[in-house]
């Protein structure tokens, strides 16, 4: 793991609870101060040491220096086919249906679906909790997605939801939405000031009015920060909601996510 950090941990993390707990050899890190000692119980080498490893898979866990660290190796002569820049800058692992791969149900689930696309999400929120649940909330600005969505419930038989045609956001106002994918800069539909259209916004505060929620995913192409500020009601009342938030479209995201969080 070239790296020590919060992404070098991030990596270790991951790898200690995965298949390939067993494979971890050692850290490395340009940073000579932190050469020689142990971290996480493996030793840390230097730059010049790992290049000696051409048989080693090196993962690069650094988000600023990554691309730095990359090209680093390669010119040193480790073979670029063992050096791994995991995409959006840091390792991910999963288990089964994405986002539905850590918790266990609990009993009366009411799921908040922002940015829930063409449904399908949803459809493996009901699959998780074996159709136990109260209601689910699902937002999507798109008008083609909108009509995609009720054609997903209707063939997965999903019963109690609302379906939203407003982007979350922190006001309850409009804004302009891209849905061409030529156009929206990280490839999805996504609120842009050059978007093609003009889309209404909700709190989703003013949407649930103070009611229960347990789960709520969020993967809205770098509003997520407005749409945690129209949230705030939401999370004092449910502080035991899991929260599935996306960080990794803005490089400061994941810092600016806790702070707003109770």
């Amino acid at each position: 793991i070239f790296g020590i950090g919060k992404y070098g941990y991030h990596t270790y993390f991951i790898l200690k609870h995965s298949e390939f707990a067993d494979r971890i050899y050692a850290f490395a890190d340009s940073d000579v101060t932190k050469w020689g000692p142990e971290y996480m119980g493996y030793k840390v080498l230097s730059p010049f040491e790992l290049i000696n490893h051409k048989d080693a898979l090196v993962i690069i866990a650094s988000e600023i220096f990554g691309t730095d660290m990359y090209l680093q190796l390669a010119r040193s002569g480790l073979p670029q086919y063992n050096i791994f820049f995991p995409p959006y800058r840091r390792l991910t692992g999963g288990k089964g249906h994405q986002y539905f791969d850590v918790f266990e149900p609990k009993e009366h689930e009411v799921f908040v679906d922002a940015g829930c696309y063409d449904g399908i999400t949803s459809v493996d929120f009901v699959k998780w909790c074996g159709g136990k649940y109260d209601k689910i909330y699902a937002f999507e600005p798109c008008k083609d997605m909108m009509e995609k969505c009720k054609e997903t419930f209707d063939a997965n038989d999903i019963k109690n939801y609302q379906l939203i045609d407003k982007a979350t956001w922190s006001d309850n106002t409009e804004v302009y939405f891209s849905d061409d994918f030529g156009t929206a800069i990280m490839g999805g539909s996504q609120v842009l000031e050059s978007g093609n259209n003009k889309i209404k916004t909700a709190k989703i505060d003013d949407i649930l009015q103070g009611n229960y929620v347990s789960f709520i995913k969020m993967d809205i192409e770098g509003a997520e920060i407005s749409a945690l500020k129209g949230m705030k009601l939401i999370l004092e009342e449910n502080p035991q909601a899991i929260l599935l938030i996306c960080a990794y479209h803005a490089q400061d995201a994941e810092e600016r996510i806790r702070e707003l969080l109770p």
